[in-house]
């Protein structure tokens, strides 16, 4: 459990350790550029007044005067600019950072989190959040250091010209004040609602240009059904955000409508002073001026600065809140004998539901020791896969207990864990990086062991000095960036290859043959002896070839294990397994007479 809560405060904490002097850089430049705008406006009455009262003698003075305004405009023109250079580069400082603090914190949460929809729709609008925190954080450092000090410097300029016009300010800016904190809450809402048509969105336009789906989606001829559910789905988010939109716009409406009368009150009080003759004329033309500059800047930091940092606001909330998610680790018990290697496992009542309320698995218990080598068996939706992410440490139980070395795994970190096992599961990543970082991503700091990489890649069938492989061991497997394409069994091989490189203990492949040839796959299995050697072996298949090289067999039906032994001693004792397995060498059979 994580020791503090993180809010808002905590997280430009962490923005601002990056780098302390850049970051106060900028705003010091900001400052500056807020004193000599201020400056400017003071200097202007001062050239303005010496313009009007011209003449011989003091020539020399408004030269002198416009000098002064020269020179202070450049100041602030050089420092506003070396602020913004700041600005631009610290942004790419913090956004590095902050998608980092969002990757370890996804790497701590159970992979479980991410079977249900809603959550899936949090991580998404957590990562658009983390990209807008430095957005946030800018307009409110720019409040204080640039558009706070400039509006207070113009706040006691005009009271010193008379309390009124002061006070007068006031009511020019308090509207659109109140109308971001109505807004505020208006986007917020409209994020809950948006986060899940957005997902939505972003799927189906992967369907029609996203290759992986792009040939069966033309082949089904399904391109026009799905364009008409991205085009649906695109119509309901924009409709979602057009009601809000018409929301914000009547508070835009009132609000701007209450600053254009303060602002016409406030010039025309200026008038009234010049006809009074408590103001001059010089005076007048500098308050317009610097009343046109505030209004202008205003209206920067509170309708568009401001509003899109309100409007972005609900995703940086959902940011921060998955920061504060509790971890399902616990770090305070790891025992050594487990970090070294994992020479058992005992499944204890162990029942398992996904968040949607589907249950995956129930009351399973199994005692595994190494140098088993276990094939499950079993219908689709028996709870094969879920199994073995629960050994793997990818899930925990939702009741029972695994044990690891007799140690309950709710006292190990579930990285522990998940560093001692390696997979092939059916869906697995095509990763668009080199064929050597494509096998040494499971064990990256290992990923210079070129003569490993390529032993590993001969056993699975992959030679690296295939013409096919342009550069070796350093081709992209990707054609999009001037490599190679892999076919689909070829792609199993290095998926195979890839869990085989990583250190491991407990082995899991699921399916691992289903692109393979029949020869290809033969030679995986007998090799299967070594890769498992002194290890926990699991292979989940329905192809029972694959059970010869097995001392164990797992039959999982109705999300239970129904029966386990081996091969002679199931066949006269499961009637599902007796069934199976010679509906398969029938078809054996047939094939070898053809």
């Amino acid at each position: 459990m994580n020791k503090k809560k993180i809010n808002i405060f905590h997280v430009f904490v962490d923005i601002i350790k990056i780098s302390p002097i850049k970051f106060f850089s900028q705003y010091f430049f900001s400052v500056l550029d807020a004193i000599f705008l201020g400056l400017t406006t003071y200097q202007m009455q001062k050239v303005f007044d010496s313009v009007i009262g011209i003449n011989n003698k003091n020539l020399k003075n408004i030269i002198v005067e416009l000098i002064y305004l020269t020179v202070f405009i450049i100041i602030s023109e050089v420092s506003s600019g070396i602020s913004e250079y700041f600005g631009e580069y610290y942004h790419d400082m913090t956004l590095k950072t902050l998608l980092k603090n969002l990757n370890l914190k996804i790497a701590k949460i159970s992979p479980n989190f991410f079977n249900n929809s809603e959550n899936r729709d949090f991580v998404n609008s957590a990562i658009v959040g983390a990209k807008s925190v430095r957005r946030v954080l800018n307009v409110i450092m720019d409040l204080l250091f640039l558009y706070l000090p400039y509006y207070l410097f113009i706040e006691i300029y005009l009271v010193s010209l008379n309390p009124i016009l002061g006070i007068s300010m006031l009511f020019i800016f308090f509207p659109v004040l109140f109308s971001q904190i109505i807004k505020k809450s208006y986007y917020e809402k409209l994020e809950e609602n948006h986060a899940p048509l957005r997902r939505k969105k972003n799927i189906y336009s992967s369907y029609i240009k996203n290759k992986n789906y792009l040939k069966e989606t033309r082949t089904l001829n399904a391109i026009n059904y799905i364009f008409k559910l991205f085009n649906k789905t695109s119509n309901e988010y924009h409709n979602l955000r057009l009601i809000y939109q018409k929301k914000v716009n009547k508070i835009d409406s009132i609000s701007k409508l209450m600053t254009i009368i303060g602002y016409i009150g406030v010039l025309g009080l200026t008038i009234y002073l010049i006809m009074k003759n408590e103001i001059t004329i010089g005076t007048f033309a500098a308050v317009y001026i610097s009343l046109s500059n505030l209004f202008g800047l205003m209206e920067e930091i509170f309708e568009y600065r401001l509003g899109d940092s309100i409007a972005v606001y609900g995703k940086v909330k959902k940011y921060i809140n998955f920061l504060n998610l509790i971890e399902n680790s616990k770090k305070n018990k790891r025992l050594k004998n487990i970090v070294e290697e994992i020479k058992s496992i005992e499944l204890k009542n162990v029942s398992f539901t996904y968040p949607t309320g589907k249950e995956a698995i129930k009351n399973i218990n199994l005692k595994i020791k190494k140098g088993d080598r276990i094939a499950v068996i079993g219908k689709n939706g028996a709870g094969k896969t879920t199994l073995s992410k629960l050994i793997l440490g990818l899930y925990k139980p939702t009741s029972g207990e695994i044990c690891y070395n007799e140690v309950p795994s709710s006292l190990l970190s579930l990285k522990s864990i998940r560093n001692k096992g390696t997979a092939v599961f059916q869906k697995f990543n095509r990763y668009k990086i080199t064929l050597k970082e494509n096998i040494a991503i499971s064990n990256i700091k290992n990923k210079n062991e070129e003569d490993k990489i390529e032993d590993i890649l001969n056993s699975v069938g992959i030679n690296s000095l295939d013409k096919k492989f342009i550069k070796g061991l350093n081709t992209v497997l990707s054609k999009e960036f001037e490599g190679t394409e892999l076919s689909g069994g070829q792609w199993q091989k290095v998926a195979i290859a890839r869990g085989i490189f990583k250190n491991y203990d407990i082995i899991v492949l699921d399916e691992p043959t289903a692109a393979l040839d029949p020869i290809s796959e033969n030679e995986l299995y007998e090799k299967f002896e070594e890769i498992s050697k002194n290890k926990i072996a699991i292979i989940i298949t329905h192809r029972l070839a694959s059970i010869k090289y097995c001392n164990k067999i797992i039959i999982m039906d109705n999300k239970k294990i129904v029966d386990v032994g081996e091969h002679s001693e199931l066949l006269k004792n499961s009637v599902y397994y007796k069934k199976l397995w010679y509906s398969q060498s029938e078809l054996y059979e047939k094939c070898d007479r053809i």
